[in-house]
């Protein structure tokens, strides 16, 4: 046994000296205070949660969450504006199209929040139907385009019955609109008497459904200038043709009036015999004849009562002075190539020409024959 009472205990061990690299890495680990500034850096660079995505998690049944915006609405207040100009109606037209064809107006009917915004777009767009006259044929097509998909438009679905407008807007849609931009738009394109005169038939069934005016029904107003020159003109033909243009008609917003759209209709049928008469009479010698009778139609006395007094009445009755000055015309023209020897030209058509060879027959019976002179020859004579 050992005297050494230390020989129960473990051997002591000489602690290795640090390293020269792990007297670097120490010196260089950060202290407390550093590293926590270095932490901080790090949680400012990572991107912070999207607070608009959290707010937009809200519960449907929660009553106080704000609905959210209307993009048609949004769409139709935008583009309304640009639908009164004809030079925009090539790229404002298939958007409003799209609007009509589309989900604001589906088979179903446009929907209540959206039927003011979207007739005020189509009232916009025929606001002043002259402009029609004056736009290149693309922007003629693009408004054809639109008074066909307002054709289409349920109106009164969804609520929008007769109490609602709806009645009174596919009234505008299919008479008024169709009127400035399908039938003006045939009767510009007509290429021959046949598509000519299938316009014309149009025009004259067109006047023919007209209510006749009454007490308490619109008036379409004539400027100051415009009824004074007419009161200083002493002959009713020379005052008829010394009128202006009318002017544009007056607007209409939803819900339609129906004593507004009635005004609008028969501004419609008249706006399209002016444009028969300005821009299809003199086309071709062929046209005359098919207009003047549809405008002797739409122009008759026994008619007058269906348009307005005032502008549109005296405009009708400009109409009758059109053609008999015409005729006059042509008349004095076969006069003067009757008296030149042939060097002038005829621009009667054959029936006028027929007309006045059996109305110079000296030998026409009481009866109303041709040569009734008691030869047994004789023709009827129908004319």
């Amino acid at each position: 046994m050992s005297s050494n009472p230390f020989d129960d205990l473990p051997a002591l061990t000489r602690a290795a000296a640090p390293t020269k690299r792990a007297r670097v890495e120490e010196e260089q680990e950060p202290s407390p205070p550093a590293k926590a500034a270095e932490d901080e850096a790090e949680e400012q660079q990572q991107p912070a949660p999207d607070s608009s995505a959290k707010r937009a998690r809200v519960d449907e049944d929660d009553d106080e969450a704000k609905p959210t915006a209307d993009p048609v609405a949004a769409a139709l207040a935008r583009l309304t504006p640009h639908l009164r100009t004809a030079a925009r109606i090539p790229k404002a037209g298939p958007l409003l199209r799209q609007l009509l064809d589309g989900g604001a107006a589906a088979a179903a009917g446009p929907s209540p929040r959206h039927r003011p915004a979207l007739f005020g777009a189509v009232a916009a767009a025929f606001s002043d139907p002259s402009q029609f006259l004056a736009c290149p044929p693309a922007s003629r097509v693009e408004y054809a385009r639109i008074a066909r998909s307002a054709q289409r438009v349920d109106w009164k679905a969804g609520g929008g019955g007769d109490d609602d407008g709806g009645e009174a807007a596919e009234a505008y849609c299919g008479e008024a609109a169709a009127a400035w931009a399908l039938l003006r738009g045939e009767l510009l394109g007509a290429e021959d008497a046949f598509a000519l005169s299938k316009g014309l038939g149009k025009l004259k069934a067109l006047v023919d459904a007209l209510p006749e005016w009454e007490e308490g029904d619109e008036v379409e107003e004539e400027g100051e200038e415009e009824e004074a020159g007419r009161k200083r003109q002493q002959n009713a033909a020379a005052a008829a043709a010394s009128l202006p243009p009318l002017p544009p008609p007056p607007p209409i917003a939803w819900p339609p009036d129906r004593a507004r759209v009635l005004l609008l209709r028969r501004r419609a049928a008249l706006d399209c015999a002016l444009c028969a008469r300005d821009r299809c009479h003199a086309r071709a010698p062929w046209a005359a004849a098919p207009v003047e009778l549809a405008l002797e139609h739409v122009g008759a006395p026994a008619r007058a009562a269906r348009f307005c007094p005032g502008a549109q009445r005296a405009r009708a009755a400009a109409l009758l002075d059109f053609v008999s000055s015409a005729r006059a015309a042509r008349r004095a023209g076969a006069a003067a190539a009757a008296a030149a020897g042939g060097g002038a030209k005829d621009d009667r058509g054959a029936f006028e020409r027929a007309r006045a060879q059996f109305a110079a027959a000296g030998d026409v019976s009481a009866r109303g024959s041709v040569g009734g002179g008691g030869g047994g020859g004789s023709a009827p004579w129908l004319g």
